[in-house]
């Protein structure tokens, strides 16, 4: 009815109409993570969190406009040559991909007993032990996991915090320097404030 409509319009009119202005977002309040292992029936899956990506293809504007440019050599070479380079620049994605995934999933192998224990029993690992095991250069190891955060299901971890120096104890096992770092980081969360610990 036309009350009906005149009290509505009087709600609306009063409303915000960019509600989230008020509020204070930062864009290092979350990471969005670019891998995600999951444990399914005893066997991690890997998957690429790109789902807000779009579908790299070439344009069938551009395709139909090569197959039309029979006559002009000129526009024709010209298109070609941008084709190709939009084929190339897409295999380059998928080869990218692909290489993430192999460095996970050497990962994951490498990393098996830090995956059972959800997080807790980190091997020593560094860069050519990866590098190594998927026969690549260290460089491109060191390359995909820069900034790439891995979401495993117990939480969100940075890449490179996985890699770590080993430390030699006294029964002559290896341990991860940032176990060591953990366990130290525990002791003295749980000293006595008033006597702490001597560095010894």
């Amino acid at each position: 009815s036309k009350e009906e409509l005149k009290e509505a319009m009087e709600v609306i009119s009063q409303l915000n109409p960019h509600p989230g202005d008020g509020l204070d977002f930062s864009d290092k309040d979350f990471v969005i993570p670019d891998i995600c292992i999951e444990n399914k029936s005893n066997e991690w899956i890997v998957s690429l969190n790109d789902s807000s990506l779009p579908d790299a293809r070439v344009s069938k504007h551009y395709l139909n406009m090569y197959q039309d440019s029979k006559d002009d050599k000129k526009v024709r070479d010209f298109l070609g040559k941008k084709i190709e380079s939009a084929k190339w620049f897409i295999e380059a994605l998928k080869e990218r991909d692909n290489t993430i995934r192999k460095v996970v999933l050497a990962i994951i192998d490498f990393q098996s007993k830090y995956l059972e224990s959800s997080g807790g029993k980190l091997k020593p690992m560094v860069l050519k032990d990866i590098a190594s095991k998927i026969n690549m250069d260290i460089s491109t190891v060191s390359r995909v996991t820069s900034s790439k955060y891995i979401q495993f299901p117990w939480g969100v971890k940075n890449m490179k915090s996985l890699f770590s120096e080993g430390i030699k104890t006294s029964s002559g096992n290896q341990v991860s320097s940032i176990v060591i770092k953990d366990i130290i980081k525990e002791i003295i969360n749980k000293e006595d404030k008033k006597n702490p610990v001597l560095d010894e």
